[in-house]
């Protein structure tokens, strides 16, 4: 297994860090891509993926930082984009649900980061919340056809997937969608093509539905890769190696670091 989205540099795994990660391997999870949200955090990150063999490393900016995202502070992350360190533009995304930021400071930001990754051949990593069609038409603009990625934290339904498929995006399913009430992503992780989905934990948020309220960790994945297969009919073994397959190939991961 890969988990394709996690935030290890917070301060919620100072005190074990290493034993998370140790117990992770332990669980068969064999890569981790650690995600930036702002120039300190893809610093962070950065850090901690050139400590880890296994590990590579994002830089974004988070949605919710989008009002105060002077053009000095975009700027750094274009430059920490453009050192060649990154594997993926991310987070980015449009977040009308939380946001601080309104629309019209988050939706600019947004075209920027994409269209700049696609001018460096980079796929993006997806937060999108309650902005379905600016998400959908951000992309389509701004990414011009050559942005690729993936819907980080998948939140819609299954019409919704299909033309993010079309739009050449990859699928990510976190742990939320083994909550009793996430019924529109059963459908979705039932319906996605095998060659198109990923999975995450987003740690340390959104455990699995047996460790609600407690601190997620990337060792988890086993449990929503059990809930994955038992919706796809297809092995825990099949789900993880399928998963682990476009992970790799979306950021393309046998590339040296």
């Amino acid at each position: 297994m890969i988990d394709t989205h996690c935030h290890l540099y917070f301060d919620a795994y100072d005190a074990d860090r290493d034993a998370m990660l140790e117990r992770a391997r332990s669980a068969g999870v064999r890569g981790f891509v650690c995600v930036g949200i702002d120039p300190r955090s893809n610093g962070q990150a950065l850090t901690l993926a050139q400590a880890h063999p296994d590990m590579i490393a994002t830089a974004g900016l988070h949605p919710h930082s989008a009002h105060e995202a002077t053009e000095e502070l975009v700027g750094e992350v274009e430059a920490q984009i453009a050192s060649g360190h990154y594997r993926a533009v991310g987070e980015i995304g449009l977040d009308y649900y939380k946001s601080q930021a309104g629309p019209e400071a988050q939706r600019p930001l947004f075209e920027r980061l994409i269209a700049g990754a696609a001018a460096r051949g980079l796929p993006v990593i997806v937060h999108s919340r309650e902005a379905l069609e600016d998400t959908r038409g951000c992309l389509t603009t701004a990414g011009n056809g050559r942005v690729r990625g993936v819907m980080h934290c998948y939140s819609y339904d299954v019409r919704a997937m299909r033309a993010f498929l079309d739009l050449g995006m990859h699928i990510s399913f976190a742990c939320n969608t083994t909550y009793p009430k996430a019924v529109h992503l059963s459908e979705a992780v039932a319906y996605v093509p095998e060659d198109r989905f990923v999975i995450e934990t987003d740690s340390p948020y959104l455990p699995p539905r047996s460790l609600r309220g407690q601190r997620n960790e990337p060792a988890h994945l086993t449990e929503l890769v059990a809930f994955i297969a038992s919706r796809r009919g297809q092995s825990e073994q099949e789900v993880a190696e399928a998963s682990e397959r476009n992970a790799r190939r979306l950021f393309a991961w046998e590339r040296s670091k």
